[in-house]
């Protein structure tokens, strides 16, 4: 046992001189964190914290026209003028010059009878389609269906997003509105057929399809995606290894200056030199853990963050941890292995965690990524591990779906360390 603590002791000596390796390990991490989480909760919450300027000009001033307005008035994405508002005498062309200058970023022109159109398009399908008298010559009919065109200036600067957003608004008024004109019509059509009064037979009472959303998960209290559940995970994940960096250099430092030679021919067995150099970097990716987490439940809604919560979690958040430490140890000892200087493991190893994270969905969440990579992240390590904390934050799942993802995290650890374990031992030999 004394000879277990004065290496922990040595070993924690070694951690401490290296400022540089402090810096890497806690200071970058927690820095990186607060400044993602900041920049993608932006992007996350950019629908619902913009106010697009829109101008709509409506020229039908009937139901169409109404509907459309009443609906981009009610959507707090837009900021809704109306034309004569803003100028008397507005037309198409000064609506479409007021966007090219862009004092709007959107302008919407509804011409005049538009609902007109749509009624009398509607009506002329349903006579056309309703059984007529033979000797009826209004069989033969030569309505034709008048086009309707709602037209949208949108200033180029404005994000596909918004303007995808914008047509669906639109698309579900004028829907609705055709639907209800259709009801009508084919109500007025069925009174005449039967030769019921009028009013009698009213198909516009039908129920319409409601849509709820319910979130998906085990836990009726799992969080919503989030900046801050998605980047303390991710980041504690970069964290824990990046801690590579600094336990490969000293490792191939102790091998440098003689230090690991020397303990190897005093009574000292590799197993416990290796149990000291993992308990003293376990307790380094814990305590990383541990800020990052301090920092998303005080710091972040002090600078106007979404609030982090584990939501009664911690101690499966401390498996995923835990698992995902050895995992690092484990990659930062088979790079010692076969690293010779201290400047190509700390190369190698931070170019390979940067690589490994970007592409495990740490830096952008996968769901963001082109298919190809989406299917490439399944091989990341940092991946397995923040699947793990989405099943346990966001899906509210127990051990039976977050095991597997720990599980993969060990049988990489037990790889590298059998790799490593193996070729010192042949070159002890």
């Amino acid at each position: 046992m004394s000879k277990f603590t004065a290496l922990l002791y040595k070993d924690f000596l070694l951690l401490l001189r290296d400022k540089a390796g402090l810096l890497f390990m806690f200071l970058m991490p927690m820095a990186l964190v607060l400044v993602m989480t900041g920049m993608q909760e932006g992007a996350f919450s950019s629908h619902a914290d913009k106010h697009i300027a829109l101008i709509i000009d409506d020229q039908d001033k009937d139901t169409v026209g109404v509907t459309i307005t009443r609906k981009l008035q009610q959507e707090s994405l837009f900021d809704v003028t109306v034309a004569n508002d803003a100028e008397k005498g507005m037309t198409e062309e000064r609506l479409k010059e007021l966007v090219t200058q862009g004092k709007y970023l959107i302008g919407i022109y509804i011409p005049d009878s538009t609902t007109l159109r749509i009624r009398d398009n509607a009506a002329n399908a349903i006579e056309d389609a309703l059984p007529h008298p033979q000797n009826d010559d209004s069989t033969d009919s030569t309505d034709t269906v008048t086009e309707t065109q709602i037209r949208i200036y949108i200033d180029p600067t404005t994000e596909r997003s918004f303007r995808q957003i914008l047509s669906g608004h639109i698309r579900l008024a004028s829907l609705q509105v055709e639907h209800d004109i259709i009801l009508d019509e084919i109500s007025s059509a069925l009174c005449k057929a039967t030769r019921q009064e009028e009013g009698s037979v009213d198909l516009s009472d039908t129920q319409n399809i409601d849509l709820q959303e319910i979130i998906a998960g085990d836990d009726t209290q799992n969080s919503m995606f989030n900046a801050a559940v998605h980047n303390v995970p991710a980041w504690t994940l970069f964290a824990i290894f990046f801690i590579v960096i600094s336990f490969s250099g000293n490792l191939i430092k102790e091998r440098q200056d003689g230090s690991f030679a020397r303990l190897m021919t005093t009574p000292c067995s590799y197993f416990i030199y290796l149990t000291s150099k993992l308990a003293v970097y376990l307790t380094v990716c814990l305590l990383q853990f541990f800020l990052i987490v301090a920092m998303g439940i005080w710091l972040f809604p002090v600078v106007g963050l979404p609030e982090f919560s584990m939501a009664g979690h911690l101690g499966y958040c401390l498996i995923v941890v835990v698992c995902a430490a050895l995992a690092a140890i484990g990659f930062g000892m088979i790079i010692s292995t076969f690293a010779t200087t201290h400047q190509q493991a700390a190369t190698f190893g931070a170019v390979a965690v940067v690589i490994l994270s970007a592409i495990g969905g740490i830096w952008v969440p996968t769901f963001l990524m082109p298919k190809f990579l989406n299917a490439l992240s399944k091989v990341s390590p940092l991946n397995w591990g923040i699947e793990a904390f989405y099943d346990i934050l966001l899906r509210g799942k127990g051990p039976q779906a977050f095991m597997p993802k720990c599980a993969l995290l060990l049988t990489f650890a037990l790889i590298c360390f059998t790799i490593a374990v193996l070729s010192k031992k042949k070159e002890l030999k």
